[in-house]
């Protein structure tokens, strides 16, 4: 098997094709996951790529989100509700019983 040595251009569009997937892109490139971990780890411009793809996957997952609660999907309004509403009492709260299965308390879910 020859090895070859990656350029930062290669390595930056095989993550970026790959989504961000580093597994995927070694494989794209031929070379083991743990030698492309530590091509990005010596490089800031490969670490800002991450951070970048990440970033850009998490603002189009919150759009779909926005998306699913503007069409009334209870879920996704639930879903939005407990993680974001927690300020305005938005919060699931469970019972804590005994080993008999006598209720203790009440108490909000951290």
């Amino acid at each position: 098997m020859v090895l070859r040595w990656h350029t930062e251009v290669e390595i930056e569009l095989a993550l970026q094709k790959a989504k961000g997937f580093r597994r995927v892109a070694a494989q794209e490139l031929g070379m083991s996951i743990r030698g492309l971990n530590e091509r990005i780890r010596k490089s800031e411009g490969l670490k800002q790529l991450l951070r970048d793809i990440e970033s850009f996957w998490l603002d189009k997952t919150e759009e779909k989100l926005f998306e699913a609660i503007e069409r009334g999907d209870l879920a996704a309004i639930c879903f939005h509700l407990k993680y974001e509403g927690r300020a305005r009492g938005y919060v699931e709260r469970r019972d804590q019983a005994t080993r008999s299965g006598a209720e203790l308390r009440r108490h909000s879910e951290p």
